[in-house]
């Protein structure tokens, strides 16, 4: 039987073998199917799969490494390998790692890709996919390492073929990446195939951090890229113990903001309505090249230069074509023999597309059946270009066969930007900027509905500073055809004309946009040549009113002191010097033999649970300048000692999770305050911070913390450092401005936080999150009183705080475990708060 067990703490299986899969399939979706099966293709629409993989493939660093390797292998390989080519893998094996000593192409290692990628495919993407179609429901989810070249020869073999067996193919986009490869590959997919769908896991550890302008930009690109169906990453069930550390942040009643999330849903789901109507108009078709990688998938020393340049290749067509609007699917050579259907016309069809312009990007070595559907196509007059040298091998031979018809097609060098011109007649869309030039950050998709287009405009490429808006820009966007444009705006759900241009068969609008801004077009037919011209533009002059004080301000909730650093004794007695909560939870598990709390342990933490029989004793010591009552918040405690007195532990809330309890402490006193925990501890069982809760502002100086007087008024900049350096709640400033009876303009351009809503005089004028962070205002004569709320994030509460490494961007378990350099004692705290002061502009007139 091939085996099953566990691999870096998750549940594996052989995904070669038909017959593991198969029992995969009973003992895990048969049972699905007898608790909710009645609810299949309903309340449950789809079966999810996350990451399914092969082993690693194992390349050496250098060609002279004769240590072991690893390769993905099952049961009968060799035998199945034989019957597709005739001959023994077994008797090749060096070749798969090794290159051979002639420097010629090994053959046997194109042929194991290749068979290895298939075994995978159809035993995994394809038996459940055929389960899933059988039983009512798509199956769904996302592959692992789809992004290069070399993680997908490593891992999957090549990640198109899989998305045969997907009913819904799906990516994952992690850290705020920007992998347009991924995406164009899996959207390439769902349309040959006729796919209602796309579906993308997004915003896994982005951090607390992550604010909606991050949501939107995230999720509008994706869009742009054929996302139409969002899983967002993550909703926890509790933050308790390690799980805190999985991934934030938590869109869910743990985050502040969570019940303003529905302006983010809400967009998507006004853009996904639209962009799921119809077909797609994509009129270029680009064979992919993770055939001819396979060839040189060998020690790094030998094969790296070809390798990057291969990579470097694949990044620059898809980056060529996406920033020049022109869009394109992917081919996939595995694929084609079963997608490909001739036809009269000139188009090369690929399962439900049409393609007019193939592009053959930097192949070395193209299939036999790649070479005769692209020969039949040029013969029928079909638009073939080749990018880089022509193609020496024919299925992994060396051949001359790709060579005439190379002659016969359009060529152009890798770095020749003539590619563009050779496809004018296949644009369909044009956006530059004010200057006429291409601004190489904005991606679209186009779709078709009777007479009826679809346009959906993103851009793509991260704000290096989220906080300081640049000036909008004017883009200038071309359609074929004569159209009449219908703005859909998708924050507010209204639609709106906007000025156009038709003549000589062309549709012509511009826009300006800011950095969150994205666009959403329906093109109806017009009849002939028309245009609407914009509103003649009014020169408003007004008064500006700023703030140069400090305001009143409020908490939502109680101000907090982290208490992560603590003297501890396993035993209450010989204390240990102070030491940081997960450095003493690591030591301990030292002591005990437990396992590592911090994701890295290979073996699962233990089911059964285990009778408590260690109570370390963890010790604090802080200063506070005033008395004032305080409560606790914690996950775990036994016993429970303030200023020398005992407290008794009694919940009475919790504090942000229902899993870290509150309870009533006592009040502090001026001067050090001392106070001792002892908590219960074991295998499953960690050692988490503390929280010291109340009506106070908190200094830190490095390491050390001091409770101060609360303060009722703040400026504007980084709050951090004004009382509030590990709050991570609401918060509310309070300004009063007096004006005439007029219209204004409130703007608030630089914020840390998930978003703001704005209130006058009481009443909600709505959320502010994205560039060009204005509010318009009708004011009455008088004083107005204008609140701004900032909805807070967990990051200065629950982040990794002692992680001193700026680049960090993966926010998982690791992220609070770090070491030496990356690792600090003092407080490395995030900025929160409005940063600059607000500006009101009131109009008193307009030309």
């Amino acid at each position: 039987m091939p085996t099953s067990g566990w691999y870096n703490g998750a549940a594996y299986i052989d995904a070669l073998s038909e017959q593991a899969v198969d029992e995969f399939i009973r003992v895990t979706y048969d049972a699905y199917e007898r608790a909710v099966g009645d609810r299949f293709g309903s309340v449950v629409p789809a079966m999810f799969t996350d990451e399914p993989q092969f082993p690693r493939k194992d390349a050496p660093a250098f060609g002279t490494d004769k240590s072991d390797t690893r390769l993905p292998w099952t049961t009968d390989l060799a035998d199945t390998y034989r019957a597709a080519y005739g001959e023994d893998i077994v008797d090749f094996l060096p070749e798969l790692r090794w290159d051979r000593a002639d420097g010629t192409v090994s053959l046997a290692r194109y042929r194991y890709h290749d068979h290895v990628c298939e075994r995978f495919a159809a035993a995994f993407g394809d038996r459940c996919g055929k389960w899933c179609d059988e039983h009512g429901i798509l199956f769904t989810g996302h592959l692992n390492a789809e992004a290069t070249l070399e993680s997908q020869t490593r891992f999957l073999g090549e990640a198109m073929r899989n998305y045969r067996g997907f009913g819904l193919p799906g990516i994952d986009m992690l850290c705020n990446h920007l992998e347009f490869s991924t995406a164009k590959q899996a959207q390439s997919a769902v349309h040959q195939f006729g796919r209602e769908g796309m579906l993308s896991e997004l915003y896994g550890v982005t951090g607390w951090t992550f604010d909606f302008r991050g949501h939107k930009f995230q999720g509008d690109w994706q869009a742009a890229l054929g996302v139409t169906v969002r899983v967002p990453h993550l909703s926890w069930v509790s933050m308790k113990g390690s799980a805190k550390r999985d991934y934030p942040a938590s869109i869910h009643y743990q985050s502040p903001w969570y019940k303003e999330y529905k302006m983010i849903e809400d967009h998507f789901a006004r853009v996904n309505t639209v962009m799921t109507r119809g077909k797609p108009l994509v009129r270029i078709g680009v064979i992919h090249p993770i055939e001819s990688y396979w060839l040189h998938f060998g020690p790094n020393d030998a094969t790296n230069a070809v390798c990057t340049e291969m990579e470097q290749n694949f990044t620059n067509i898809i980056n060529r074509l996406l920033f020049h609007s022109m869009d394109f699917d992917f081919i996939s050579e595995g694929l084609l023999p079963s997608q490909y259907e001739a036809k009269d016309d000139k188009s090369l069809h690929v399962g439900v597309m049409a393609y007019d312009a193939v592009i053959v990007p930097n192949l070395e070595t193209m299939r036999g059946t790649t070479l005769k559907i692209l020969t039949e196509f040029k013969n029928k007059g079909g638009k073939l270009i080749f990018v880089g040298d022509c193609p020496k091998y024919v299925d992994a031979v060396a051949s001359d066969g790709v060579r005439a018809l190379y002659e016969d097609s359009l060529r152009f060098g890798s770095a020749s930007m003539s590619l563009l011109d050779a496809l004018e007649d296949q644009r369909e869309v044009r956006v530059v900027g004010s200057d006429g030039k291409y601004p190489g950050d904005f991606v679209y998709q186009l779709r078709v509905e009777g007479e009826k287009r679809y346009f959906f405009l993103a851009h793509a490429e991260k704000e290096p500073v989220p906080d300081v808006p640049r000036t909008a820009r004017k883009l200038v966007l071309t359609f074929k055809g004569m159209w009449k444009p219908l703005l859909l705006d998708t924050l507010t759900g209204k639609s709106h004309e906007i000025p156009y241009e038709c003549t000589n068969g062309q549709t012509v609008l511009s826009r300006h946009v800011n950095m969150s801004d994205s666009l959403l077009l329906v093109l109806t037919p017009a009849d002939g040549e028309s245009r609407i011209d914009a509103a003649p533009w009014k020169e408003r002059t007004g008064q500006m009113l700023d703030v140069k004080t400090e305001v009143s301000y409020r908490r939502e909730e109680d101000n907090v002191l982290l208490l992560d650093m603590a003297e501890w004794s396993k035993d209450g007695e010989k204390f240990e010097p102070t030491e940081e909560i997960l450095r003493i939870d690591m030591a301990l598990r030292a002591i005990y033999g437990y396992p590592l709390a911090d994701g890295r342990d290979k073996q699962p933490w233990v089911i059964t649970p285990e009778p408590i029989t260690e109570f370390p004793t963890l010790r604090f010591t802080f200063d506070s300048e005033i008395e004032t009552p305080v409560r606790l918040a914690y996950e775990e405690a036994c016993e429970v000692t303030f200023n020398g007195a005992r407290v008794e532990v009694v919940k009475d809330g919790y504090y942000v999770d229902k899993s870290i309890h509150t309870m009533p402490l006592g009040s502090l006193k001026k001067g050090q305050n001392e106070l001792v925990i002892r908590v219960p501890f074991g295998k499953r069982l960690s050692i988490e911070d503390f929280y010291l809760l109340g009506d106070f502002d908190v200094k830190v100086e490095g390491c050390r913390k001091t409770v101060l007087a609360p303060s009722r008024t703040i400026s504007f900049g980084d709050v951090t450092s004004k009382g509030l350096p590990f709050y991570g709640g609401n918060l509310i400033y309070e300004t009063e401005w007096e004006t005439p009876a007029c219209s204004a303009e409130l703007r608030v351009s630089r914020y840390r936080g998930a978003l703001m809503r704005i209130f006058v005089d009481g009443e909600d004028k709505g959320a502010m999150a994205f560039a060009p962070y204005t509010k318009g205002l009708k004011l009455s004569k008088g004083k107005h009183r204008i609140e701004i709320k900032l909805y807070g994030n967990r990051a200065n509460t629950f982040d990794c705080l002692h992680n001193c490494d700026e680049g960090e961007s993966y926010r998982g378990p690791m992220a609070w475990y770090t070491k030496n350099n990356r690792f600090s004692y003092d407080y490395n705290l995030n900025k929160f708060g409005i940063l600059n002061s607000p500006v009101l502009t009131v109009y008193t007139e307009e030309k």
